[in-house]
């Protein structure tokens, strides 16, 4: 930047024009959260729906539930190459293949696919337990 320049172009901006504090990349991270965040939303009030977890805060929750609300099952109809199976999903199989398959469409992935099946295996407080370690 020349003297007196300002950074304001040095940030991106969401549709209404407001800067949402990101830096400009090839991935527009504001909407990219918005989005997602949306998604989780729409995946939380389908464990509402489907596995009837009523305590679920629909629109604060970004983890899998786990302990009991967890293991409560469903048989879901799933079309998979043109095909409409019957599937039996926990409420955390639900929530982490949903949330996996909206990541996988919408983002780089640092990791090969079966990485993140077998990371979304674990029990929260593993890797609650490895994400302190990362940071």
């Amino acid at each position: 930047m020349k003297r007196g320049e300002k950074g304001w172009h040095l940030y991106e901006t969401d549709e209404n024009g407001d800067f949402t504090g990101f830096l400009i990349r090839d991935l527009n991270f504001g909407r990219f959260k918005r989005d997602y965040n949306k998604r989780l939303k729409e995946i939380n009030q389908d464990l509402v729906n489907i596995f009837g977890l009523a305590m679920l805060d629909v629109d604060k929750n970004r983890v899998a539930p786990d302990g009991e609300d967890g293991k409560r099952t469903a048989t879901i109809k799933v079309k998979k190459n043109g095909i409409v199976q019957k599937i039996e999903y926990t409420a955390k199989q639900y929530f982490e293949e949903k949330k996996d398959e909206w990541l996988n469409a919408h983002c780089e992935r640092r990791y090969k696919p079966e990485y993140y099946e077998k990371y979304s295996k674990l029990p929260q407080r593993i890797k609650d337990q490895l994400g302190a370690i990362r940071t």
